[in-house]
């Protein structure tokens, strides 16, 4: 270590010292004087992707969502996100990937999730598969939320990239809008915007997957 970090180093600690020693018992002030020296937590990547041409195939087979174009919309965001923060520099259309699936997949027979990949020009496939998408959790409260398994598959290898957990299908994610008023729901208009709203969040949610980010939690508790 540098003298000069030696020194930032036992300034922080005695700066935490000092303001434990002047503050009554019983205050917590460590928290937030770390999270001035430190900077704002952070939730580590779940699992850093390869940087080889990469595609999001959003799967709604049951029929869960409301609009079939929700799944291109979820499939935009999570891919755009992923190409400003996931260190992939290529990302193929999510939307192509749509239109090839509904060519080739019959009731029968499904193109395996590799092959699809590779139809499309894809080393990388990320798979999304929707489990859950209401506007309303209970037919009365005004809470859109969404969940999705996710998993990563080498198109190559043809196998499973993540989770690494052979037992581990997916790694779920959800997605919430919680500033939703009982007035959104006033007409099919607005009813659609909130289902935008909530197929960009879980795309977003998605896209988080594969990089480091601050954690906002204990930011809004000291705003």
């Amino acid at each position: 270590m540098s003298r000069g970090g030696g020194k930032f180093a036992r300034g922080a600690l005695v700066l935490t010292a000092s303001l434990a020693g002047l503050l009554p018992a019983g205050c917590n002030i460590v928290g937030p004087v770390l999270y001035v020296i430190e900077g704002p937590p952070k939730t580590p990547a779940a699992y850093r992707l390869q940087n080889v041409p990469t595609v999001v195939f959003v799967d709604d087979r049951a029929n869960i969502m409301p609009r079939f174009d929700l799944r291109a919309s979820i499939g935009d965001e999570a891919s755009a996100v992923i190409m400003k923060h996931g260190g992939v520099t290529t990302v193929l259309s999510n939307r192509d990937i749509l239109a090839l699936a509904r060519r080739q997949d019959t009731d029968k027979e499904l193109m395996p999730m590799d092959a699809l990949g590779r139809a499309a020009g894809a080393d990388q496939l990320i798979y999304v598969r929707i489990v859950g998408f209401a506007l309303t959790p209970d037919g009365q409260t005004p809470r859109p939320v969404a969940g999705a398994e996710v998993r990563v598959i080498d198109c190559v290898a043809r196998t499973k990239a993540f989770p690494s957990e052979q037992n581990e299908k997916g790694r779920y994610v959800e997605a919430t809008l919680k500033h939703a008023t009982p007035d959104a729901y006033g007409s099919s208009g607005s009813r659609r915007q909130l289902e935008d709203a909530l197929a960009r969040k879980l795309g977003d949610a998605v896209a988080k997957l594969f990089y480091e980010y601050e954690t906002r939690e204990l930011g809004g508790n000291l705003r």
